[in-house]
């Protein structure tokens, strides 16, 4: 959900490492259909590897600090 300052609307893309690697289109694509309604995108250069792939199979553990970080990163 995007944020609204005055007559602006912000939101910030998370961009998964699936998409930027497999088909970075759609985040490209997302952008220009989000910038065309007059929505400003963001995209948070902190938000690398968001602990997906480790809670997914089976190491929530070794994915916590990832998970810190890439919250940390939209907050």
């Amino acid at each position: 959900m995007g944020q609204r300052e005055g007559n602006i609307v912000r939101a910030a893309l998370f961009v998964t490492c699936l998409v930027d690697g497999v088909v970075p289109k759609v985040a490209k694509a997302t952008v220009r259909v989000l910038e065309r309604v007059g929505v400003t995108v963001e995209m948070p250069w902190e938000q690398t590897r968001c602990g997906q792939m480790h809670v997914n199979t089976g190491y929530p553990r070794e994915a916590i600090r990832r998970v810190r970080n890439h919250v940390a990163a939209f907050v």
